[in-house]
């Protein structure tokens, strides 16, 4: 039996797995900034100390529905997401950390038009 190339399964992986579209990409977006203000303007956001946002091995629900939403397939073994990525959500502040161990930042909020 052959020796297995990392490089290779990466490619074949790509080929089964294509990377998402830009349609796909905004509809994501959307769908993902869509639940986020849906959560705030909702009665959630008065009783809650924070929405968190994040995916693990996995994508948690609001994740899930915009992948769903998007048509974006979430069967790669890698999946489409980079893994312990989270967001949380707190009046007047949101902060994000990507993947294991990534260092947690605070956005810059814009006001509203």
């Amino acid at each position: 039996m052959g020796e297995v190339r990392p490089d290779a399964l990466l490619r074949s992986t790509r080929k089964l797995f294509p990377p998402p579209g830009p349609e796909q990409v905004e509809a994501f977006r959307a769908a993902v900034e869509g639940a986020i203000l849906g959560w705030c303007l909702g009665e959630k956001w008065a009783a809650a100390v924070a929405l968190h946002v994040a995916t693990d091995y996995g994508p948690d629900l609001i994740l899930a529905a915009a992948l769903a939403n998007a048509g974006i397939a979430d069967r790669s073994p890698v999946g489409p997401l980079p893994i312990k990525t989270r967001m949380w959500v707190r009046p007047g502040q949101v902060q994000v950390s990507y993947g294991y161990g990534g260092a947690i930042t605070a956005l810059e909020l814009e006001a509203a038009p």
